[in-house]
């Protein structure tokens, strides 16, 4: 990307979208431009963190694991989106892992930078705490699928998100979902085994709610 583009894609980074243009060239002198293949880990899980990420492109999940090593996924996230804040407010460690999901570009800023320029700026410090808001709403609704809601229920309530993040109108009457996403990461979405995923999927497919072709699902509605 140009200068001109990486600029406007920080303008449109929520938590930087108050930033003065001179603003928005002080991050991005200060940043690096770090790539990803995909599987490669960001961070892990209890890793000390320095630095806040931008998405240039491709899409990265973040997750957490269980003492039993079972994966638990809490969001992906794609371009545009801003991540790694936790551990530069209020904790050493990272609260979670970061993995890339295919090709991914990041756009990496040290921690000292990034606060220098949030105690400068209070518009931008009411952006992160209005994005801090809507994930922690994001994960009380995660806590309360997982103690009310069955495995059919979660999975619904999971395609409908990421149709609604992720989504494209393929025709009338079928919303795409712009991720290919193996049973295994669906399971790990919703909190479940493979085969029990497995066979929610077969229903929603018998039952023409969705379609799923390689991995590629299409809400039908």
């Amino acid at each position: 990307m140009q200068q001109k583009e990486m600029l406007d894609l920080l303008h449109h980074v929520p938590v930087f979208s108050v930033l003065t243009a001179r603003e928005l060239k002080y991050i991005l002198r200060r940043s690096q431009i770090v790539k990803y293949n995909k599987r490669d880990y960001v961070f892990t899980e209890k890793s000390s963190g320095d630095a806040v990420y931008v998405i240039v492109s491709g899409l990265v999940k973040i997750f957490k694991t269980s003492s039993t090593g079972e994966n638990k996924t809490l969001s992906i996230l794609r371009q545009r989106d801003f991540f790694g804040e936790m551990a530069e407010l209020d904790q050493p460690v990272r609260s979670a892992s970061a993995q890339a999901m295919d090709e991914v570009t990041l756009l990496v800023l040290k921690q000292n930078d990034f606060v220098w320029v949030l105690q400068r700026n209070p518009a931008m410090m009411m952006n992160l705490l209005r994005m801090l808001s809507s994930r922690l709403r994001a994960a009380d609704e995660q806590i309360k699928n997982l103690t009310f809601q069955n495995v059919y229920g979660r999975l619904a309530i999971a395609l409908l998100e990421l149709a609604y993040k992720h989504g494209f109108r393929q025709q009338r009457n079928r919303l795409g979902i712009d991720i290919p996403l193996s049973q295994d990461e669906l399971a790990q979405l919703v909190g479940s085994s493979r085969e029990i995923v497995n066979r929610a999927i077969r229903l929603f497919i018998r039952q023409n709610i969705i379609s799923n072709d390689r991995g590629r699902i299409c809400i039908m509605d």
